[in-house]
């Protein structure tokens, strides 16, 4: 019973992201771009480990307005917060822990992250609704273990620099542009466990291949990567701890843009007052995203 129950709450979400976004439709963010070769493993062996074939995320970028910031940091008290040591079944991932390159990296670079499952959808949905929260994008993403599989975050059409917190608490700038701000995600199956995977997540950079360029062109900023354990049902929501004061550093490349980014570059908001309605929304924008869990095909 159980089960069934957290089933038809996980279609229900599902079906609510699916709609819940009443906003002129936009060409994504990610159009043109080659997640990589999709192809399935056949099973082989690779150690004591048999490849995964594939495993099937949907990822949902939220947008609200920078103003209510606060109302929108309402979800991490909704999701399971990273220092909590809680079992499976009770509302969120697998031990509840997320293992950090550094933790004190990933706060220094103002990421923020928190973990659930379909039950907690429709808190996590309510907290939206009170910021003013409009889906912006999705993403189907099938991810093989034959390398890194990317989540483009946003373009950068110019050379710019990027400041970001390293491992050892130093502060660092880097050069970047033009090409793409990705999410990395690495998996693997977990041995002897058909319905989980490791995931591995990592903040970088993507730039172009041109002729006579050597290396991957890929910046990885390693200090904020982290990984979990994931099933089918389980999700994560990356977002940021608090606003960039400078608009450079990291957390601002991937959870901040001066307007909306639907194709009228507005979307409605309510206007706090019941009798009022909706009204357009123009400005800067806080965003977040959620990544779900929806299929282990071994």
């Amino acid at each position: 019973m159980k089960r069934c129950f957290g089933a038809a709450v996980f279609c229900f979400a599902c079906f609510y992201l699916a709609g819940c976004n009443l906003e002129p439709k936009e060409e994504p963010i990610w159009a043109h771009v080659k997640i990589g070769d999709l192809a399935p493993w056949k099973g082989e062996k690779h150690g004591d480990v048999t490849k995964i074939k594939s495993i099937g995320f949907s990822v949902y970028v939220f947008e609200a307005p920078v103003g209510r910031m606060e109302a929108l940091s309402g979800i991490w008290d909704v999701l399971v917060g990273v220092d909590s040591g809680f079992e499976g079944g009770n509302g969120g991932l697998h031990g509840g822990r997320v293992r950090f390159n550094s933790y004190d990296a990933f706060k220094g670079n103002s990421f923020a992250i928190g973990l659930g499952q379909g039950r907690v959808w429709p808190r996590f949905a309510g907290v939206l609704n009170v910021a003013g929260a409009s889906k912006m994008s999705t993403l189907s993403l099938l991810a093989t273990d034959a390398g890194a599989n990317a989540i483009p975050v946003g373009f950068v059409g110019r050379e710019q620099t990027v400041f970001y917190v390293k491992s050892d608490g130093s502060i660092d700038a880097a050069g970047v542009g033009p090409g793409r701000f990705v999410l990395q995600i690495r998996v693997a199956r977990v041995p002897g466990l058909r319905r989980l995977c490791s995931v591995d997540v990592e903040p970088a950079f993507s730039a172009p291949m041109r002729v006579g360029m050597s290396g991957s062109g890929v910046l990885g900023f390693d200090s904020v990567g982290f990984s979990l354990k994931m099933s089918p049902g389980d999700f994560f929501v990356l977002g940021p701890a608090e606003l960039s004061t400078n608009g450079m550093n990291l957390s601002s490349y991937f959870f901040e843009r001066s307007s909306p980014s639907s194709g009228g570059r507005m979307f409605l908001v309510p206007s706090g007052d019941s009798h009022e309605g909706s009204q357009a929304y123009y400005g800067s924008v806080v965003r977040i995203y959620m990544v779900v869990c929806t299929a282990i095909n071994n």
